[in-house]
């Protein structure tokens, strides 16, 4: 049934004028009165009463009533008296009562109008005169789809008023966590991406989306204790509303994806203070958030908590059982005299970990301990957070500064630990863009490349294991890199940098035994392999960058053979030779097609075949000259002046005749293939 009319004075003849079909005469006379009614200090409340008892039906009338309350609020809420503001609210919540009652919903303009009242309202009066704003509303509307759908509006109207201008206050921040709600009024099975995607307003689900998880990461992270307490306060009321066992589809996944990880990473904070007043009771208000969780959940939840979560945390057996127990104690005042205890053992364990890093005994332990927990499985906005966490702490405790430490044992070590951090924000960056999280996805990228720095210290170093444990992070990065529709001025320098990093590692050193090759020998062989899939996957991403590199090295070096090392003889040929693989073609015609790689390896070849570096006097040029003649066989076809040096070279004292059994042997090999080409 309808609200029943009641009768209410207003200016009937003024009211024909609102009609779109009206002449100019009662137009300006609408005109008029509605600028009579703002000015007054009280005509107005003449459309409270007709909005509050339903007395009109015309959809004109209904707007006009809503704009000249929105005039009151927007702008002359200071000066109403506390009876008129109360007035105000008790007209939206009447009239709000009345669209639970009404067969059929307000016109989509009436109730855009509507939330945006409540909206403004809300902006005035929440958390001062108002503060159960949303119980109250929430509590009245419960699931009536008319209510639920005023209800959204009035969302999505705080977001536009509040959120998208960017003014996210102390006060205003936390009320964006309401919006969670709106995820219980649906049945998909997604919490965090296709909940909004029934509801009755989809226009603007993106920014519902947007907001969910703005309210939890101020949850988390909002400087403010006071806000961080309200936003807890309202997690646990949405826990109370929709977390139980007969609560809306997809909510109780949400709790856990996304509320206990707040509940645990807000107190975890460095900024979270355990001996301010303030925080404190921020702390008691996420105790009841879990106590909450608990009560709606039960058993399902403890067990989460064991099996799931808090081994993420690397929380022991025994302080987890602890806190299970407290749980599920009747007497919630045990829960928060047990709560600041347990973070400050959780924190305690942290800082253990990092002053363990500066005892020489114990950080290679550290190290490991801290590895194994960013390799936990979490949420990838979460695990960006944890990452950029312990960045900043490493950072800023000097660790950061590679080049000054001396103990190669500790710095491999943490050449692994910065290889997961790293790779946890790849997978993390993966996970975001395929989910269309674009804001997060870029921040997450922005923390990628801010390590950039550290990787290519590590990837340079003269001990070949600190470089090899960091090598998976590099190849990572790259292959982000490969899916940027478009390179940065920065991105194209750190590529640059990282082959630069590759061509010098690629060097032998002058321990290389070469003629008894040992463990160390075989694994800098293994190592080399790595190297080259960085070199496969460098020119995958910027072929042209890496061939330009390759041309600059590789000129450089055989105009100075005579009087270079033999590894950087030696190196330089082999980036020529690891060019064939790298920048692959058909059946080895590596010198037709692409004009500028043509020309390249065209140059750089008869450059090798007459420059002289063959008569190098050390086996490892001498294998690399025969390898990479033979690798390019098909530029003999495009210039065959050259063949008659080359058989030379094969023949000679250079190739066949070599003093060295091992180049000799090898050298038959390929001389069989060179020839097999020539025919």
């Amino acid at each position: 049934m309808a609200c029943q009319p009641a009768a209410a004075v207003m200016d009937e003849q003024a009211l024909l004028g609102l009609n779109p079909n009206a002449d100019a005469r009662y137009r300006q006379r609408a005109m008029a009165y509605f600028e009579q009614l703002k000015e007054s200090q009280d005509a107005w409340e003449v459309c409270a009463e007709a909005l509050a008892k339903g007395i009109y039906s015309d959809d004109h009338v209904k707007f006009f009533c809503f704009q000249v309350l929105e005039h009151q609020i927007r702008f002359r809420h200071a000066g109403l008296s506390a009876v008129q503001q109360q007035l105000i609210r008790e007209t939206l919540m009447k009239w709000l009562q009345c669209q639970l009652m009404n067969a059929q919903p307000e016109k989509p303009f009436i109730r855009n109008k509507a939330a945006q009242v409540f909206a403004l309202t809300f902006i005035m009066e929440y958390l001062t005169l108002w503060p159960k704003f949303f119980f109250d509303i929430l509590t009245l509307v419960g699931l009536n789809p008319h209510g639920v759908d005023v209800y959204l509006r009035t969302l999505m109207a705080i977001d536009a008023e509040v959120v998208d201008r960017d003014i996210l206050h102390t006060a205003e921040v936390v009320v964006v966590v309401v919006v969670v709600v709106i995820s219980s009024y649906t049945q998909q099975r997604s919490p965090s991406r296709v909940y909004f995607s029934t509801c009755p307003v989809t226009h603007r689900a993106e920014n519902i989306e947007r907001v969910v998880f703005t309210i939890i990461q101020g949850a988390v992270d909002f400087p403010d204790p006071i806000a961080q307490k309200t936003c807890f306060i309202i997690l646990s009321k949405l826990v109370e509303l929709w977390g139980g066992k007969d609560g809306m589809v997809g909510f109780p996944d949400f709790i856990y994806k996304h509320i206990v990880p707040a509940c645990f990473l807000a107190p975890l904070k460095p900024t979270f203070d355990l001996s301010d007043a303030q925080t404190v009771l921020t702390l008691s208000e996420c105790a009841l958030t879990l106590k909450m969780i608990h009560l709606k959940r039960g058993p399902e939840f403890i067990q989460f908590l064991q099996q799931d979560y808090l081994p993420s945390l690397q929380v022991s057996p025994e302080i987890s059982q602890e806190l299970c127990q407290v749980l599920q104690q009747p007497d919630v005042k045990v829960l928060k005299n047990y709560i600041k205890a347990f973070f400050q053992r959780a924190k305690l364990f942290v800082n253990l970990l990092l002053s363990q890093m500066s005892v020489e005994e114990l950080r290679e332990e550290a190290c490991d301990c801290l590895f194994e927990i960013i390799n936990k499985g979490m949420d990838p906005v979460d695990k960006t957070k944890l990452v950029e966490s312990l960045c900043q702490v490493l950072q800023s405790a000097g660790f950061f500064n590679v080049e000054q430490e001396e103990d190669v044992d500790f710095l491999a070590k943490f050449s692994r630990l910065v290889n997961g951090m790293g790779q946890s924000l790849v997978l993390s960056w993966t996970k975001l863009a395929k989910a269309g999280s674009v804001k997060e996805a870029a921040e997450t990228l922005q923390a990628l490349e801010a390590k950039v720095p550290l990787l290519l210290q590590l990837l340079v170093h003269e001990d070949d294991d600190i470089s090899a444990n960091i090598v998976g992070f590099c190849y990572e990065y790259l292959h982000v890199l490969k899916q940027l529709p478009q390179l940065t001025d920065q991105q194209k320098a750190n590529i640059e940098a990282i082959m630069l990093a590759v061509m010098k590692k690629l060097t032998y050193d002058d321990e290389y035994n070469f003629e008894n090759e040992g463990e160390d020998e075989a694994m800098f062989v293994e190592y080399r392999k790595q190297l080259k899939m960085l070199l496969d996957r460098l020119a995958q991403v910027s072929p042209e960058l890496l061939l330009e590199a390759v041309r600059r090295v590789f000129t450089n070096t055989m105009q100075a053979w005579q009087s270079a090392a033999f590894m950087e003889v030696e190196v330089a040929i082999r980036l020529l030779y690891m060019l064939g693989e790298a920048l692959p073609a058909s059946h080895g015609a590596h010198f037709s097609g692409d004009s500028a790689k043509t020309s390249a390896l065209q140059d750089m070849m008869r450059t090798l075949v007459s420059c002289g570096v063959s008569s190098y006097q050390h086996t490892s040029v001498s294998l690399e000259f025969f390898e990479t003649v033979v690798r390019y066989d098909k530029f003999f076809i495009v210039e065959p002046q050259h063949i008659p040096n080359v058989l030379m070279a094969f023949l000679d004292q250079r190739g066949l005749r070599h003093n060295s059994p091992k180049v000799r042997s090898r050298v038959a090999y390929l001389f069989s293939r060179f020839i097999k080409t020539l025919q």
